[in-house]
């Protein structure tokens, strides 16, 4: 029996095609297992940019003529936070205190109070260990010009321990 036209090298040719995107797509998962299942603590960032927008929205309120020291001042809805964030879910944490040569004028705190403890002894390096459920802490130390002139010394300790999701600030 005669066949006209058939070659059996198509045939091996296509076995070695099928292995190459074998390959190819086995480590094309991989890649894509390796990258998605990396942990990434951002807690220290967030924390950072809590304590710098509270900074900010204070001075705005005192420089624009808002007396941060009266009894009445929210904190939290003067700087627009969500205080869902701060007392309900408890992912964020923050302690402010406005001293003015070692006498407390105003003190706010918000959240949790047991990440303010756990942020002097994580950033008081009393402890060295890796991160389990600890917060990431940011302690900022400024100055704040008060309505009638005065400047004042500011303390903000921010503690974040969000587990990760979305987080809506507003």
């Amino acid at each position: 029996m005669k066949i006209l036209n058939k070659f059996g090298s198509e045939h091996i040719m296509s076995i070695w095609w099928f292995f190459i995107i074998v390959i190819v797509g086995v480590v094309f998962a991989a890649g894509v297992a390796m990258f998605s299942s990396g942990e990434v603590d951002i807690n220290k960032i967030e924390a950072d940019t809590l304590s710098s927008r509270i900074l900010a929205c204070l001075n705005y309120d005192s420089e624009n003529g808002i007396n941060v020291l009266k009894g009445d001042y929210n904190m939290l809805n003067s700087c627009g936070l969500n205080e869902k964030l701060f007392y309900a879910n408890g992912q964020l944490t923050v302690s402010v205190q406005i001293l003015e040569k070692d006498k407390i004028l105003k003190e706010f705190n918000s959240g949790n109070p047991s990440y303010i403890a756990d942020c002097d002894l994580v950033l008081g390096g009393k402890f060295t260990f890796e991160r389990n459920s600890y917060p990431g802490c940011k302690i900022l130390n400024s100055k704040l010009k008060l309505g009638d002139g005065r400047i004042a010394d500011v303390k903000i300790v921010s503690a974040v321990n969000g587990v990760g999701g979305w987080i809506d600030v507003k």
